[in-house]
């Protein structure tokens, strides 16, 4: 019978092997990703950002591979463009065109976690991106994207196995502080309207820095149900 000293230490030697690249740490959230189908989810959205007026929403969300997205809410809602699975369109259409660099591993919460990095564009800025991956389900626990040496937007989510499916977020948390000349909704989903009107809420002539988070709750998940192309058709 193994003891459980034996087995932590055999544990430890085999997370102490050499770091995996980026490409297997990718694959990891691949492997997740490429679980779905479908999805249909109901999302509980609050928005805390000054000048920013959206009351607390509900919005039932659905996705279905490769592209298709059905958002059904009452008024205006906020939502980010990747949906509730960062990077996805990028990992899976694998056109992530970039330098990455794995510069460690760790653990959070008990759970092997790597850490790599990478240069991009964000709010038209150079960027860098750290992104937190588990080892091995694969779920992206932790962003932050740097700009001019200071996090200008941080994600922090939790998962769970769905169904006995897939892993997926059931909670996330974004922080936003950004310089004032970089007020920009561009990543965000919402109608040409609705985006005018939230711009003229932000706009003021100072390059006041503008903070906030919105936070996400995800429930009711429905997975790989098989949702015929017309459930994505406009009404």
């Amino acid at each position: 019978m193994i003891r459980p000293l034996s087995m932590l230490l055999i544990a430890t030697i085999i997370w102490a092997q050499p770091l995996k690249s980026p490409e297997e740490i990718f694959n990891l959230v691949r492997e997740n990703l490429s679980l779905i189908q479908d999805y249909q989810v109901d999302m509980k959205i609050k928005v805390a950002m000054p000048g920013f007026r959206m009351p607390g929403k509900k919005v039932s969300y659905a996705f279905k591979v490769p592209d298709k997205v059905k958002l059904e809410t009452t008024g205006f809602a906020v939502v980010p463009r990747q949906g509730i699975l960062p990077f996805y369109n990028e990992l899976m259409n694998d056109s992530l065109q970039i330098n990455v660099e794995t510069l460690e591993r760790t653990t959070i919460d008990g759970e092997n976690v790597w850490v790599v990095a990478f240069q991009d564009s964000l709010y038209r800025q150079d960027a860098l991106i750290k992104l937190w991956v588990t080892d091995p389900h694969g779920t992206i626990l932790k962003g932050v994207a740097t700009i001019g040496g200071k996090d200008v937007l941080t994600l922090t989510s939790q998962y769970a196995h769905v169904e006995g499916i897939a892993w997926m977020p059931v909670e996330t948390e974004m922080e936003i502080m950004l310089p004032g000349q970089m007020k920009t909704l561009q990543h965000f989903n919402s109608t040409p309207q609705a985006k005018m009107d939230v711009m003229n809420s932000l706009r003021d002539t100072t390059e006041t820095p503008v903070s906030g988070s919105i936070h996400l709750e995800f429930s009711k998940y429905k997975l790989n149900r098989g949702l015929p192309d017309s459930f994505f058709q406009e009404d």
